[in-house]
C-alpha cells in the first residue's frame, strides 16, 4: 500500500458488486447488426478521436451508440446526450453486445461493474482498473503502450470483435470471480473492523 502512497493501516477494497445475473443477448435494433455502446456522461478525458476512428471501420458491421449527459456529436456514432434513469441504464447495459470505455485514463468504472453484473463484455485499455476485473491476458483489453496508432486501432477492433463473438462467456466468468472476491473482502472488513466496534 505504501507504494501507492496510502497511509499504513489503510484498507483497500474492491468496488462492491451484485451477483452476476443471467446473460441477456444484446439487441440488433432491427438491422441484424450487433450494438456497441458507450455509456455514461461525457468528460474531457473521453477519447473522442478514438471513437471517430473506430466508427470509420466499424459502422458497416455494428450499431454504434453513445448515451450519456453532455456528449458532443461524435462522427459515426448515434449520440443521445441526456441523463438516463437507473432503470433505463440497466436496460441499455443489458441490451448491448459490447460496451466500450473510451477514457484515455481512469481508475474505476461503475459502468464496467454494472456490465459485469449482467455478463456484458467491456472493452477498454489494459493499463486500467479493467485489468483487475478481467485479468491482464484478457482479449477484451487493448494494450497500447509504445504502439503506432494503426496497431492500436487494430487492437481495439479485435477486442470489440472478440467481445461481440465470445465476450459474454468471459464477462460472466470474470463477474462471478470478481463478485466472490469483493464479497469476501467486504465480509472480512465487516467481521474485523465494524462488528468489533459494536
Amino acid at each position: 500500500m505504501g507504494d501507492l502512497g496510502l497511509a499504513p493501516g489503510m484498507i483497500l477494497l474492491p468496488h462492491p458488486m451484485l451477483p452476476v445475473g443471467d446473460a441477456v443477448q444484446g439487441r440488433t435494433g432491427g438491422t441484424g447488426r450487433p450494438t456497441v455502446r458507450v455509456l455514461g456522461q461525457y468528460k474531457p478525458d473521453r477519447d473522442v478521436a478514438l471513437l471517430e476512428e473506430l466508427a470509420t471501420r466499424l459502422t458497416p458491421k455494428y450499431n454504434l451508440e453513445i448515451v450519456g449527459r453532455g456528449w458532443p456529436a461524435v462522427n459515426g456514432w448515434t449520440v443521445d446526450a441526456r441523463f438516463v434513469s437507473e432503470g433505463e441504464l440497466d436496460e441499455l447495459i443489458a441490451t448491448s453486445d459490447a460496451i466500450i470505455i473510451p477514457y484515455k485514463r481512469f481508475y474505476q468504472s461503475g459502468i464496467a461493474i454494472r456490465a459485469l453484473e449482467q455478463a456484458v463484455p467491456i472493452v477498454g485499455r489494459a493499463g486500467t482498473s479493467l485489468r483487475e476485473l478481467y485479468g491482464p491476458q484478457s482479449r477484451l483489453l487493448v494494450t497500447e503502450s509504445g504502439e503506432q496508432r494503426d496497431t492500436s486501432i487494430a487492437g481495439w477492433i479485435g477486442a470489440i470483435e472478440h467481445a461481440v463473438g465470445q465476450g459474454r462467456t468471459e464477462a460472466a466468468l470474470a463477474g462471478k470471480l470478481f463478485h466472490a472476491d469483493a464479497s469476501r473482502d467486504w465480509a472480512a472488513l465487516y467481521r474485523n473492523w465494524i462488528l468489533p466496534e459494536r
